[in-house]
């Protein structure tokens, strides 16, 4: 497997649309927003995504995997399940020894352009 490669942070937001603001004044763009939910990143591709106190998803950060086989592999072997998300996504979570969640995510474009690169 190669390294899993930061891609986002998760943080709770009291209040989606100030702190979008905020993060755009900082130079993130948005590039998703759903009402319980945002994902803002910069030039470089790092994420901040914003959690509404509504929301389901737990403040974690985010890795990059590059293959499905290696998230399902993952998956597998911390006896979690991968999910599909709405916006084309496949993810699991786990825990690191301290207790800190972690998001492996997959992109499914990620995998298609390294098979192109072949």
């Amino acid at each position: 497997m190669t390294q899993a490669p930061l891609d986002h942070v998760a943080v709770f937001s009291r209040d989606l649309n100030t702190d979008i603001i905020f993060y755009q004044q900082l130079g993130y763009e948005l590039e998703t927003l759903y009402h319980d939910w945002a994902m803002l990143r910069d030039g470089e591709g790092r994420g901040i995504a914003l959690l509404s106190p509504t929301g389901k998803h737990p403040q974690h950060f985010g890795m990059r995997i590059t293959s499905r086989d290696d998230l399902e592999r993952l998956a597998r072997e911390h006896n979690r399940v991968v999910a599909p998300h709405r916006d084309g996504t496949f993810s699991t979570y786990l825990e690191d020894p301290s207790g800190n969640e972690i998001e492996l995510i997959y992109y499914p474009e990620s995998e298609e352009g390294e098979q192109g690169r072949k």
